[in-house]
């Protein structure tokens, strides 16, 4: 089966997108994210770096909730329309 490389990286980056936010849900970082509304999970210096894993948490959930289903759909499209059209290699 030849598969689109374009179709191939959008599932890839999908895919890693996903695990990434799943690895660090289940990492228990979801705690985090209170800086958002000036509470700290570690008081004193360690508040900066508390901050610091919850923005990072923040940005992993914001690309799993927007960026995964984008790029899932366009590879979806992209390879029913290489499909229809009877070139399931590379998009003309």
């Amino acid at each position: 089966m030849n598969t689109n490389p374009l179709v191939k990286g959008l599932c890839t980056r999908a895919v890693f997108l996903a695990l990434a936010f799943l690895l660090l849900h289940l990492l228990g970082l979801r705690e985090y994210t209170g800086f958002l509304c000036g509470t700290y999970m570690t008081p004193g210096s360690m508040s900066q770096l508390s901050a610091w894993i919850g923005a990072m948490y923040m940005l992993s959930y914001i690309g799993f909730v927007i960026l995964v289903p984008i790029l899932a759909m366009a590879g979806v499209l992209i390879w029913l329309y290489a499909r229809a059209s009877g070139n399931p290699g590379r998009p003309s």
